[in-house]
């Protein structure tokens, strides 16, 4: 009974022994590597000659496991930051989340950053680089009368009409924001000014979707800034992008 005894109890060391075992190379397989976000830019609007440029705010970062709804950290990176950012995470498949305020808050009358990544692969004892161009997912109109307009006249006011909404802008190179239209295409504007007769003068114009049956479609895109603007050859406002 005793050698049974004996018998017995080493097939129980020997089955913890391998279940600790199997759990120590769960361990080594579920080890850890390092996310390097090596840079964060935005991409440049359609008016800009330049491919990317430099944050103006903090950007918030998330980083997702695959296939989950909540993220694994979220970290802030900062526009002064000089260097990247590191975190490190469990190997997996992940994907990552960078935004800015405006978009955190729904706020589309500002510029709205938005980006999300292709699905990447944390290995262990490796460090996996990241780099996110983060377009604007909204869009934009400025003002940019030619610089000699003032001579000839006296800007009294400028309205830009869009998804049911209207802004004012009241000096030249001012810029206004608005969300991509669902229900409508396009946006309309309205400039009055005083020629120096005294004379006040109303431009009107829309852009989009269709203007009249001559004019072809014209999509209104995110990350765009449609700049308006005056021509003295046809004495009307003309839409640049």
């Amino acid at each position: 009974m005793k050698n049974i005894h004996t018998i017995i109890t080493a097939c129980f060391t020997l089955s913890l022994l391998f279940v600790s075992c199997i759990e120590d190379e769960q361990l080594v397989q579920l080890g850890q590597g390092t996310l390097s976000l090596s840079g964060l830019e935005l991409q440049a609007v359609a008016t800009e000659q330049v491919a990317t440029r430099a944050l103006s705010e903090d950007f918030t970062v998330q980083v997702y496991k695959e296939g989950a709804i909540t993220p694994d950290t979220t970290f802030t990176y900062q526009s002064t930051q000089q260097s990247g950012s590191k975190v490190t995470l469990n190997v997996g498949n992940y994907y990552l989340k960078a935004y800015n305020a405006a978009h955190a808050d729904g706020d589309y009358t500002r510029a709205v950053y938005c980006y999300q990544s292709e699905v990447f692969t944390i290995k262990e004892d490796w460090i996996t680089y990241v780099n996110a161009y983060v377009p604007m997912v909204n869009y934009a109109v400025r003002l940019a009368l030619p610089a000699t307009f003032d001579i000839f006249f006296t800007l009294d006011s400028f309205t830009i009409t869009a998804g049911g909404g209207s802004v004012s802008l009241s000096r030249n190179g001012e810029t206004a924001y608005f969300d991509i239209p669902t229900s409508t295409t396009a946006f309309s504007y309205t400039l009055t000014a005083i020629n120096n007769d005294g004379e006040r003068q109303t431009h009107t114009g829309t852009y989009g979707y269709r203007t009249n049956d001559v004019e072809a479609s014209r999509e209104i895109q995110p990350g765009t800034v449609y700049e308006v603007t005056y021509s003295y050859v046809t004495q009307q406002l003309e839409v640049n992008n």
